[in-house]
């Protein structure tokens, strides 16, 4: 299974998709997302872009570690990290609140990551130039 998450929602929802056959090969191919429904983020008010990072919370990013135990989550300023128990799927996993950490004060992060093989190591980028790279550790 695939899962993406919206982004400029007041409240990001999370989809999954099937992932058998492979991805779509032409970019008309229709692909059928199932609604999942929203997941535990502390939200602000959805002020769209009218003011700076700090109003709002929308997603950036999302990633998954290699053991598929944990997802990252990370915001404008803020970084999440969703763990699954085993047996959970990930729309409960998702419903319980994360481990909650900020993030630099870099201007439009909007990438970030596991490390290969640490599930307590994330790389976060901003997408201005230059695009400044931060190693978190998680404790």
């Amino acid at each position: 299974m695939g899962y993406v998450i919206s982004k400029r929602d007041a409240n990001p929802t999370l989809y999954r998709f099937s992932l058998a056959g492979g991805l779509p090969v032409a970019p008309q191919a229709p692909q059928v997302f199932e609604d999942l429904g929203p997941i535990n983020i502390p939200r602000a008010a959805d002020v769209g872009y009218v003011g700076n990072s700090e109003d709002f919370n929308w997603v950036t990013v999302m990633d998954f570690d290699d053991t598929g135990r944990r997802a990252y989550v990370g915001t404008l300023t803020n970084g999440y990290i969703f763990t699954r128990l085993p047996n959970e799927t990930w729309q409960t996993a998702f419903q319980c609140k994360p481990f909650q950490f900020p993030l630099p004060k870099y201007s439009q992060i909007e990438a970030g990551g596991f490390q290969m093989g640490k599930e307590n190591t994330i790389f976060i980028t901003s997408e201005n130039s230059p695009a400044r790279m931060a190693r978190i550790v998680l404790r």
